[in-house]
């Protein structure tokens, strides 16, 4: 490609630099000419070819580009709605090549910031949760990124949040299946040691993105950089190339908990099908490794030191008396190690719950701890079976959908016998709202008030609000009680642990007989 440097495209956009070459694209740093002060933008110039031959203007394969780049150029502006995603601000075509104009991150790389130090565990936690956030946000966009690496996160300088970039390569999984076989038959999209395998068959899907982030993550971590990383550039290889072994794991990594291991151990599976099957599942995990405790080993009483002279007439007393003795002394040394253990157990629960406040309702024998600084509503609605909902604090005018808790208790249908069956009933009566879309995530067996319960964890989508919920719930006295979490998708994350808690408080007491 002749160089542009020093040009003006559209008469608006002055090409100052040369930022990096990928694949068949070059990126630009510019200015912008029409707005005060000419603040700085992105310009990634991009050139149709087909093998080593420049696509003519006129061919259907030119065409077939063409069209292609407006339909990458809308994905591209319905990405940029996100906060951390830079927005689109133009795109054309001049001099039989396409141009896309971004918004300029100002700010290091993550490959930029590792050459200079590694990353804490702590930090590589919180990059994780961050990115994890984002692709949260562009699979829901039917995207799928295909090329994240430490060299497309950016992090921004005033205000050190991270950016993910570079969606050149991004491939809309609702192409026409005819369409997705042409273009992967073609060309494989991505860079080596980022690559799982189905990407490099020329199949990716969202595990593809994970399996990429933990591998960045890792890198972060270690600053040691994947197995065929040839170099940090974008490349496109053809399909015959040889898939590579299974890769080791990284259990070698023996400066981060044992929990962080297995999490990125499990994004960076050689099966896709092993992997986390989406970014909320191992955000749902790493709240687990924040809020996992691990209490140091209890101490270890010595028993106390008998001189040489008395030995003799201790081990001569009688085995009774001897045993019983013995019995006593053991006893009141470890005494005080169990009220000291049980005084920890009750300040832990304590401080647990500390900022929470007791709830009860004697018409349904049930309590419950909340946050004090949620809001309590009581319903009693006959139809529904709600008794009580928890309200979020409103965090701000644009919080249109506070996070809310309810408590439910309806009678059990006769034809219900078990736990799994009223799960079905559950998900068939969301399913059966025309104006609902439900994807269930997953159901599990777990406890709610001492008893058997089931949690059920899914997505729906009603008008314009996407959200997540958690179901938990179990039988007492031929009656149901459930307690069900509701949050939009990009903040469900936000106050799972205060849920928990809750979950966790919830009792049934049974009624005195009359």
């Amino acid at each position: 490609m002749k160089s542009i440097i020093g040009t003006v495209l559209r008469e608006r956009y002055y090409i100052a630099q040369e930022l990096g070459r990928g694949g068949f694209s070059i990126t630009y740093l510019a200015e912008d000419r029409d707005l005060p002060g000419h603040p700085r933008c992105i310009v990634k110039r991009l050139q149709p070819q087909l093998g080593t031959h420049v696509l003519g203007r006129n061919s259907r394969s030119w065409q077939s580009a063409q069209k292609r780049f407006i339909t990458e150029a809308v994905t591209l502006q319905r990405l940029g709605k996100h906060p951390q995603i830079p927005q689109l601000l133009a795109y054309f075509e001049e001099n039989k090549e396409f141009y896309l104009v971004q918004e300029f991150i100002d700010g290091e790389n993550l490959e930029q910031e590792v050459k200079q130090h590694l990353l804490s565990e702590t930090q590589a936690i919180a990059l994780l949760q961050e990115v994890l956030k984002i692709l949260d946000f562009v699979h829901q966009q039917n995207v799928i990124h295909r090329d994240i690496k430490p060299s497309n996160l950016i992090r921004r300088s005033n205000d050190g949040k991270i950016f993910l970039i570079d969606f050149g390569a991004v491939k809309d999984i609702t192409l026409p299946p005819e369409l997705q076989k042409s273009a992967n038959s073609t060309k494989i999209i991505g860079t080596q040691g980022y690559m799982p395998p189905e990407q490099l068959e020329g199949n990716p899907n969202i595990t593809s993105d994970l399996y990429a982030l933990g591998k960045t993550a890792i890198y972060a971590l270690t600053g040691q950089l994947p197995p065929d990383q040839g170099n940090s550039q974008t490349i496109e290889l053809n399909n015959d190339r040889t898939l590579p072994q299974e890769e080791t794991t990284i259990n070698m990594l023996t400066q981060i908990s044992p929990r962080l291991s297995n999490i990125l151990n499990k994004m960076v599976c050689y099966r896709y099908q092993e992997r986390y099957q989406s970014a909320i599942e191992v955000l749902t995990d790493l709240e687990r490794e924040q809020n996992f405790i691990t209490l140091p080993p209890p101490f270890l009483v010595s028993p106390p030191y008998v001189p040489n002279e008395q030995f003799e007439s201790i081990f001569q007393r009688p085995k009774q008396p001897r045993k019983k003795s013995k019995f006593i002394l053991w006893l009141v040394l470890i005494l005080p190690f169990l009220g000291a253990l049980l005084t920890i157990i009750i300040g832990i629960n304590k401080n647990r719950y500390q900022g929470f406040l007791p709830y009860t309702n004697n018409n349904y024998h049930i309590q419950i701890k909340y946050p004090e600084n949620w809001t309590v509503r009581e319903l009693e609605d006959p139809i529904t079976g709600e008794v009580v909902v928890f309200s979020s604090p409103k965090e701000s005018g644009s919080d249109i959908f506070q996070e809310k808790v309810f408590i439910t208790v309806e009678k059990l249908p006769n034809d219900i016998t078990n736990l799994d069956e009223y799960s079905t009933r559950i998900i068939s009566g969301t399913i059966a709202n025309k104006d609902t879309t439900i994807s269930v995530y997953n159901q599990k067996e777990s406890r709610l008030s001492r008893q058997p319960a089931r949690t059920l964890v899914y997505s729906r989508s009603s008008g314009n609000l996407n959200l997540r919920q958690k179901e938990v719930f179990t039988f007492h006295n031929d009656q149901a009680y459930i307690i069900t979490y509701s949050a939009e998708r990009a903040k469900y994350s936000k106050f799972l642990n205060e849920v928990k808690k809750m979950i966790e408080s919830f009792r049934i007491d049974t009624p005195p007989q009359s």
